[in-house]
């Protein structure tokens, strides 16, 4: 019975989560904010680490092949296994055939994530960036879509890493618009924000979480993760930083907090199975004991977040569809202003005709001093005396 209604609430989820899906692929994002998980933090936070946790999908770390454009990663469950990749043209791209160029960009003929770097450069250069350093980033969305057994009911958007240095491949422009990018995601208030923290970095030069409280001063949609927390020295005063950070004692968000131990640069081959072993030990050793098994760990970061996104849609439900009903009866408005619909070629030369001639007949009344037409706001009807005062008044300024 439990199993059954586990099953129901993850079948009701999963729609739930599809049609939001669904508004964002007709490009109602781009006229109200719809409800999202962003991931963000700095280059070397270990957000592509945590997502790689998250899905099972090895995503790209150590490159530059992600960091120009947003990476929307739609998890499903499903009896069967299947990656599929595709590109939603960013509100920048005008242009018809542009949109149609990078809508047909799907890639749905394979099973693992093995792929996902090669696929991820093709999308970027199908986006038209280079790799000139300073060639600018795309509002452009790479859409990750991952289906398999064991995956979490989830979607997520990674932002391109904050950075405040510049090197051979990020200019001085790139910080900007990554900034720009990043706040744009953190400004709407239907998204929550997981601020990813390295423990290998002061805290103190990880702008994500300034960033955010400018956006959610509150600090009610914010999630913090920490990240490499095995780098910490055990019984340090910096272990115990964080692990204060984790039990949400330093800085207070109303979601919390949590920590993953993720791959290591040495044990990046190791399977996914081995990375879960490993960091299960790592958090029942030492002062990492102390910390809620709720907040450690990807296997309760996956329920968790599933659980977070859930409840945020369900409650912003209700504005959400009063917004969509406002924008519906703003174009509907909009479009009665512009008549009846001229779909055919001959309707729309009958039109042109019908302007031309009311042109036409304007100026020719204006011409012969006949003012009649309504154009003229009736300045046809007044009478010789009211036109013998009007030339005095002319004659007089």
């Amino acid at each position: 019975m439990e199993d059954e209604a586990l099953h129901q609430l993850q079948h009701e989820q999963s729609k739930l989560l599809d049609k939001i899906d669904e508004l964002r692929v007709i490009g109602i994002g781009g006229l109200v904010e719809l409800p999202q998980l962003i991931v963000c933090g700095n280059q070397s936070s270990g957000k592509s680490s945590v997502l790689e946790a998250i899905s099972r999908v090895r995503f790209p770390a150590k490159s530059n092949i992600c960091t120009r454009f947003a990476t929307e990663v739609v998890l499903r469950r499903n009896p069967s296994s299947k990656i599929k990749i595709s590109i939603e043209p960013g509100p920048s791209r005008k242009d018809e055939e542009e949109r149609r160029n990078l809508r047909s960009f799907t890639y749905d003929k394979f099973s693992n994530g093995n792929d996902l770097p090669d696929l991820l450069k093709e999308a970027k250069e199908r986006m038209g960036i280079t790799e000139s350093f300073d060639s600018g980033f795309s509002d452009d969305v790479l859409k990750v879509e991952i289906w398999g057994p064991e995956k979490p009911e989830l979607t997520l958007v990674d932002l391109p890493g904050l950075y405040y240095s510049t090197s051979e491949d990020q200019g001085p422009q790139g910080i900007k618009i990554v900034d720009e990018l990043t706040e744009k995601y953190m400004k709407n208030s239907k998204s929550i924000i997981l601020a990813v923290i390295n423990a290998n970095a002061d805290y103190h030069i990880q702008v994500v979480l300034d960033k955010a409280k400018r956006f959610d001063p509150s600090r009610e949609r914010t999630l913090g993760i920490v990240t490499h927390p095995d780098g910490l020295e055990a019984n340090s005063d910096q272990e115990q930083t964080y692990l204060q950070f984790i039990k949400n004692e330093k800085i207070h968000l109303q979601l919390g907090w949590h920590a993953l131990r993720n791959r290591s640069f040495g044990t990046q081959e190791t399977s996914d199975d081995k990375r879960d072993e490993v960091e299960k030990t790592f958090f029942n050793q030492g002062r990492w004991t102390s910390l809620p098994r709720e907040c450690v760990g990807i296997d309760s970061l996956r329920r968790r977040l599933s659980s977070i996104l859930l409840n945020h849609i369900r409650r912003n439900l209700p504005s959400l569809i009063v917004d969509i009903q406002e924008k519906v009866s703003e174009r509907e408005k909009k479009l009665s202003k512009l008549g009846a619909a001229r779909s055919t070629l001959q309707q729309q030369k009958g039109f042109l005709l019908s302007i031309s001639g009311q042109f036409e007949r304007i100026t020719g009344q204006a011409l012969n001093g006949l003012y009649a037409d309504e154009f003229f706001g009736g300045l046809g009807e007044r009478t010789s005396a009211e036109d013998f005062r009007r030339l005095r008044l002319l004659f007089a300024s």
